[in-house]
């Protein structure tokens, strides 16, 4: 497939989700000399306070032009942790079971056990920055935080770095927002996702536990404004809806102006668009 340089595939964006970075758990032998073709193969010690594996060998599989990374020998928690992890990402073309599975064969030996850790399930959205999901996304999730780097830019996240899920939303080019779901361990066994096979299942899984996204209804914000008074109230419920996200304007609105925040929220076309993205995963 096509690519731009910022890994973006134009053909996905609006269209379809993918998986960006795939994470296995392996109990197996890393091989020596891949089967596959590899380059750009680096092998280096990664031993530290905090480090669970001693060594990590990486390089790009040449069919794909996807980086992966392959760390081993467990320095802790040895009955625990698998001999192996394997990391694939998508660089050059989106992760599928089949260039999966070719990965996994080519890079580990003696395997006699293979199990999903943690995905990224991702949507490349174009017409929408960040600050509009950080407006309008309702979540289940208690953490919201946004981060600006040096540069600017916005990265968005819903929930924490070890909950069981965590939304990431971020501008990923000038025109492409990137939205993708972190789903790890604990998610994807209570959603009986263990092996790379399972994978097709993310298709039918429902979020809506997770993350919704709401727009306002402008009838029901306007009327409430032409209603109040004095005019103090009237400039503080506009600027109150103005700067604040949807999931606070809507609790501050009922307590002090006394609207019903289900009055005030509509359904979003984007969950739509979201909904439809995946169930035409690749993978």
């Amino acid at each position: 497939m096509e690519t731009v340089a910022e890994g973006v595939f134009p053909e996905l964006v609006d269209e379809s989700a993918f998986l960006d970075t795939l994470k296995l758990s392996v109990w197996g032998r890393r091989r020596e000399s891949p089967l596959c073709a590899v380059a750009n193969v680096k092998n280096e010690a990664i031993g530290g306070p905090r480090s669970k594996y001693g060594r990590l060998d990486r390089g790009v599989v040449v069919s794909t032009g996807n980086r992966y990374e392959v760390l081993y020998g467990p320095r802790r928690l040895l009955r625990i942790l698998p001999p192996v992890e394997l990391i694939l990402r998508s660089d050059r073309t989106p992760i599928t079971l089949e260039n999966a599975v070719g990965a996994i064969n080519g890079l580990v030996e003696v395997l006699d056990r293979l199990m999903v850790s943690q995905l990224e399930l991702t949507f490349d959205l174009g017409g929408l920055g960040a600050e509009w999901f950080e407006r309008r996304i309702f979540s289940s999730g208690r953490r919201f935080l946004t981060l600006v780097d040096a540069e600017g830019k916005r990265t968005f996240y819903v929930a924490s770095p070890t909950s069981p899920w965590q939304v990431r939303v971020y501008q990923k080019t000038k025109d492409v927002t990137r939205f993708e779901y972190v789903l790890r361990r604990p998610f994807l066994r209570q959603r009986r996702i263990s092996g790379p096979e399972d994978i097709a299942l993310l298709r039918y899984l429902d979020f809506g536990g997770c993350i919704w996204l709401r727009r306002p209804n402008m009838c029901v914000v306007t009327r409430i404004k032409k209603n109040l008074d004095p005019d103090v109230r009237r400039r503080a419920f506009v600027s109150l809806f103005r700067t604040l996200p949807l999931r606070e304007f809507v609790k501050v609105a009922e307590s002090s102006f006394g609207a019903p925040r289900q009055d005030l929220l509509l359904p979003s076309l984007v969950d739509d668009r979201l909904r439809r993205m995946q169930r035409k995963l690749i993978c």
